[in-house]
């Protein structure tokens, strides 16, 4: 068995190069409304149940989800807010080619 692998990735015989699957903008924004859809749900079930120890877990990981899918939003990168982009001081690049123009 690898050193550098965990053992769930041995076991489902993962290869060194299989990882080239990237993760869009758009299938992460989906993803988190399915997932900000399902976190209400919960908050709604447990309020009616009056678990309040559930109640507020669920209530965290509604926010946190919310505040991912503001942060997923697209939108264009420049110099008052790449570092919060990126997470380090910056400036956004100039002259970038934009999308190809429809024919």
């Amino acid at each position: 068995m690898s050193t550098q692998n965990p053992p769930e990735a041995e076991a489902r015989g993962k290869l060194d190069d299989d990882d080239h699957d990237l993760l869009t903008f758009g299938e992460a924004g989906e993803r988190l409304r399915v997932e900000i859809a399902a976190a209400g749900e919960a908050v709604a079930r447990l309020r009616d149940s009056g678990d309040t120890a559930g109640l507020a877990r669920a209530l965290a990981r509604l926010a946190a989800l919310r505040a991912a899918a503001d942060r997923n939003s697209a939108q264009p990168i420049n110099d008052a807010n790449f570092e919060k982009f990126f997470g380090y001081p910056g400036n956004a690049k100039r002259n970038l080619p934009g999308p190809p123009a429809a024919r």
